[in-house]
């Protein structure tokens, strides 16, 4: 009698020979899963979102000014001025006429006289030419002494100036002084300053003396 022996699998062995029609089954529902997935969904995007951190404000007190008062309109500082409306001539003395007077001759052409301050006098018929007077004014404010500026005292320097035949001044000196000293020094030092046409006596230059005026006054 023959025996048969039918052999028993383990879970194992069963395990073993569905292992790879199960594989190929979860394979293709993974395939559909995704493809079904992919349709239904078609864009995702994560949305980003933070936390608001609360702004903090820092609160500044600023302490109440107090503005001073209004000093109202300032006045503009006195500046000293040049007298310009005196003509650069000789002057003359005063010849009465009340009285028959005996004149003398009349001077030779180009003949040189003294006036009662003992200062030649060239006749000439076209006086000097002053050529820079906005210079000399702005010299005779700088030369102006602080002192009698400041204190607002001021005066008339009458200048006795030589000048040749060629606008060059020889000499200078003091016809009347001022009444402070320290203005005809003032006036002295500007000499270097002052540049002049010559004068002339017919068709030519000549030296003459001139007076000249300077006043220092504060505005």
């Amino acid at each position: 009698m023959t025996t048969h022996v039918i052999p028993v699998l383990t879970a194992n062995d069963r395990l073993k020979q569905r292992f790879d029609g199960m594989l190929a089954v979860s394979l293709v529902l993974a395939a559909a899963l995704h493809v079904l997935l992919s349709e239904l969904f078609p864009e995702m995007s994560a949305v980003s979102w933070s936390i608001p951190a609360e702004e903090i404000i820092d609160v500044v007190r600023i302490e109440d000014i107090e503005l001073p008062a209004d000093p109202g309109e300032l006045s503009r500082p006195s500046m000293p001025v040049i007298s310009v409306d005196a003509p650069l001539e000789q002057t003359l003395p005063t010849i009465r006429f009340d009285e028959y007077v005996k004149l003398p001759p009349p001077p030779d052409a180009g003949a040189e006289v003294a006036d009662g301050n003992g200062t030649p006098f060239t006749p000439y018929t076209v006086a000097p030419e002053f050529l820079n007077a906005r210079e000399l004014r702005c010299a005779l404010e700088k030369a102006y002494p602080p002192a009698l500026r400041d204190a607002g005292l001021g005066a008339t320097v009458s200048m006795l100036i030589n000048i040749d035949e060629e606008g060059k001044i020889l000499g200078a000196r003091i016809g009347e002084p001022a009444a402070y000293a320290a203005l005809d020094r003032a006036a002295l030092s500007l000499v270097d300053v002052m540049r002049f046409r010559p004068a002339m006596n017919q068709d030519r230059y000549v030296a003459v003396w001139i007076a000249l005026p300077l006043t220092f006054q504060v505005r």
